[in-house]
């Protein structure tokens, strides 16, 4: 299934899971939570409001628990690159799909990382 997200002039398409498959993984789907944020990140970028306000394109951001990608696909529209994880494989083949359709040319690291794993 598809979902669809706008945040100011940038939308984001992404593939989720739907509630017939395994829910033991909370990755899945779009938390509320990572609209919201990308809301508030879109309303700095466009107003120029700290943190986000300023220039990103230097910036380098990792995204910890992607599940599908939202925010760090999101936010790859702004920096210089961004990095997506996730430990479950499940959601990291479908956060590498998501990534893979996006077509940002800043997202450059999608790769499975648990807590407590050494980088």
């Amino acid at each position: 299934m598809k979902r669809e997200f706008k945040f100011g002039d940038k939308v984001v398409t992404l593939s989720v899971l739907d509630s017939g498959v395994d829910w033991t993984t909370t990755g899945q789907d779009v938390w509320p939570a990572a609209d919201v944020l990308c809301h508030y990140m879109a309303d700095c970028i466009t107003n120029q409001i700290p943190p986000f306000g300023k220039n990103l394109s230097n910036l380098k951001a990792l995204e910890l628990g992607a599940g599908p990608g939202l925010c760090g696909l999101y936010l790859s529209n702004y920096c210089k690159l961004t990095v997506l994880s996730d430990g479950d494989d499940i959601v990291i083949k479908l956060l590498k799909k998501n990534v893979e359709d996006y077509k940002s040319p800043n997202v450059t690291v999608c790769e499975k990382l648990e807590w407590g794993d050494d980088l």
